[in-house]
């Protein structure tokens, strides 16, 4: 019997479909979330993938993986923050109210910072935000160029889409078990245990 990949994120319900096959336009959902404004672009899958922490998953498991209608919605375009103005990142301090929402790169430096899940879209203040920057400058950068991971930023209006890039190293796949380990045990930020 087939069933949802993403069961580790809450319960699921309703008809199964392959991952591949989530092509919702997301930008008005990303906007409304004040995420990199026009200059992201990235699929519904893109999305759902970060947002459930996998965020290197090439383009031929993408279509082996299924996702029920709860899990496409609650990962997707349906997703709302649990504090619209609260700051989420993880070594937050004050009382900074968050004015913009993660956006890809940075949930997925946070993972590797921090070992932590932010939700694409996730609230962050200004002050977490040049705190993260100077962070990722003291340590070199420890992930890869911008847009690696299958989210590419563009300044026009035809971008094309990149495919993500496959995990090439041993440790990259411990990472993706690692993370699929976090779900199932409740300690990623915005899913229930």
């Amino acid at each position: 019997m087939e069933k949802c990949s993403f069961a580790n994120c809450g319960s699921c319900f309703g008809e199964l479909l392959t991952l591949y096959n989530c092509q919702k336009d997301i930008t008005g959902h990303l906007r409304y979330l004040k995420v990199g404004g026009d200059r992201i672009c990235a699929k519904e899958a893109d999305l759902i993938l970060y947002r459930s922490g996998l965020f290197d998953v090439e383009e031929s498991c993408r279509r082996l993986l299924l996702i029920c209608q709860g899990h496409r919605d609650s990962l997707g375009i349906y997703w709302k923050p649990s504090a619209k103005n609260k700051c989420k990142y993880p070594i937050h301090n004050g009382n900074c109210k968050a004015d913009r929402g993660v956006d890809f790169n940075v949930s997925r430096e946070i993972f590797f910072l921090f070992k932590v899940i932010l939700p694409v879209g996730s609230g962050i203040c200004k002050l977490c935000r040049i705190s993260h920057h100077q962070t990722l400058a003291s340590r070199g950068n420890i992930c890869t160029n911008e847009g690696e991971a299958g989210v590419q930023r563009t300044t026009n209006d035809t971008a094309q889409k990149s495919s993500p890039l496959q995990p090439t190293t041993t440790q990259e796949y411990h990472i993706l078990i690692e993370t699929s380990r976090l779900i199932g045990q409740g300690t990623i930020r915005g899913f229930p245990p």
